[in-house]
């Protein structure tokens, strides 16, 4: 891993050359000052499941299965 890049960055470059038109998102929350990231990576524009903050806001969780579109990954870097 190169300095500086982190694993999601690594992640995504990889993901990027093989799904060039995908849609990436990350969103980080803290949970007591501790940093969780989640790292969320579908194929084909909707992601195919809704999200939800966990209550006390630690962290997200799926809420219900849309349907639409196909989640390739979800990964919880610690």
């Amino acid at each position: 891993m190169a300095t500086g890049q982190t694993w999601i960055d690594e992640q995504a470059a990889e993901y990027a050359d093989l799904v060039n038109d995908s849609s990436f998102s990350s969103v980080t929350g803290y949970v007591e000052d501790d940093p969780t990231e989640y790292q969320l990576i579908w194929e084909g524009g909707d992601l195919g499941v809704a999200l939800t903050t966990n209550p006390g806001g630690a962290g997200v969780s799926v809420s219900r299965i849309t349907g639409k579109g196909f989640p390739h990954g979800i990964k919880n870097v610690v």
